[in-house]
């Protein structure tokens, strides 16, 4: 019988195999190792990190910092990300209001931000075990890390967005920092060309650490009795047996794993997530919202797991007193994808689809509210309940 990893058999970029990476990885750690997370919160790593309850620090993007300005910083310091950019340089960068059209915080005075390296932010930190970086200046970010990198050895695994816009200069810097790099199947990267085909994730491991990458080649090894003219059906069959198998395992993040492996819908938690005219959330645990405001223009970011065609659901609790009904647009990376006259409970369903060429995690969802209400000295135009998002089906389930 043939033995692959299962990337080979569900595809490259397919969204369960970066969570059966990721799960693979969390279980390689020691409890007390740190993970440093350069991604976004709501991301399929920091998930991973979140459900093992491993000791994590998130830093967010300074090229998204640099796109939306002053809001975005605040609304990333809001929901837990670290006062610091992590770099390949350091500097004290000045983030001002921008002047343009429909932009409200030009009363906002300047803001200081930390530029720092790993090795200075993180040189008196416990181990590190895992870096996941999703930010397309990886090379940098390893590069001023080469201290702290070369001391604790950490599992580097990197994203479509760090993958494809590096080229030769991440493949040096792995070189220099004496890792090797292998793409999301596991085969050795060892050149541009292996790069330059749309990885979407990849992992650095210590070429001293053989035996990681052994265990991840175990632990992802698909053994197939068949050939693809049985039909899709046995196939796929024997894909959710592997599914179950790995779900034997008595392993952190278990609980995440099952989710992604038998789920396609995912509720995105607002309260991890950067967002703009959104109020704290309300309600209790089994029934909560957020209002929309005090301006008409709300974004939340989105962070897509894979590349492919994704269906989201918006759930709309309540109006503001008095109210009877709103209109709502909606715009998914600044196309506009839905216009509704919305009432209470009302639902708006878009869709969007991601190619895998230049693939980018992060996109923006903006709602746009046509009327607003002043309530208890609080404007507000509609309370969303939740935000669904249902990820690409693998072709042979």
């Amino acid at each position: 019988m043939e033995c692959k990893t299962i990337g080979q058999v569900i595809g490259n970029n397919s969204y369960r195999l970066k969570a059966l990476l990721n799960w693979a990885v969390v279980n390689q750690l020691d409890s007390s190792d740190v993970v440093v997370m350069c991604a976004d919160r709501n991301s399929l790593a920091a998930q991973f990190a979140l459900d093992a309850g491993l000791n994590t620090l998130h830093f967010a993007s300074s090229g998204e910092f640099s796109r939306y300005g002053f809001w975005y910083w605040q609304a990333c310091l809001d929901v837990g990300y670290q006062d610091v950019i992590l770099a390949g340089d350091e500097a004290d960068l000045i983030l001002q209001a921008k002047v343009q059209a429909g932009f409200s915080e030009l009363a906002h005075p300047r803001v200081s931000i930390r530029q720092r390296t790993l090795d200075s932010h993180l040189a008196s930190a416990k181990k590190i075990g895992w870096l996941h970086c999703a930010h397309a200046q990886a090379a940098e970010l390893l590069q001023g890390g080469e201290q702290v990198l070369t001391r604790d050895k950490p599992i580097i695994t990197l994203t479509a967005q760090a993958l494809n816009t590096a080229g030769q200069s991440l493949l040096n810097v792995i070189e220099k920092l004496d890792y090797q790099l292998f793409s999301s199947s596991l085969n050795l990267i060892s050149d541009l060309n292996d790069l330059n085909t749309n990885q979407h994730y990849a992992l650095a491991i210590p070429r001293s650490d053989s035996a990681t990458i052994e265990k991840l080649k175990t632990i992802l090894c698909f053994t197939d009795p068949l050939h693809y003219e049985n039909g899709t059906a046995q196939r796929s069959e024997l894909i959710k047996r592997y599914y179950m198998h790995i779900l034997n395992y008595h392993s952190a993040g278990k609980s995440f794993l099952k989710h992604c492996l038998f789920s396609d819908n995912h509720v995105k938690n607002l309260d991890l997530t950067p967002t703009r005219n959104l109020y704290p959330r309300e309600g209790g645990r089994d029934h909560c919202w957020h209002w929309t405001g005090p301006e008409k223009e709300s974004s939340i970011q989105l962070c897509l797991p894979s590349s492919g065609y994704f269906h989201f659901r918006l759930k709309f609790d309540a109006l503001p007193a008095g109210m009877t009904e709103n209109k709502v647009r909606i715009f998914l990376d600044g196309q506009q994808v839905a216009y509704e006259t919305i009432v209470e409970s009302s639902v708006i369903e878009f869709s969007g689809n991601f190619a895998a060429h230049g693939f980018k995690e992060n996109v923006m969802l903006v709602i746009g509210t046509e009327n607003m209400l002043e309530i208890d000295h609080k404007r507000i135009g509609v309370a969303i309940n939740k935000l669904e998002m249902y990820v690409p089906q693998d072709d042979l389930l």
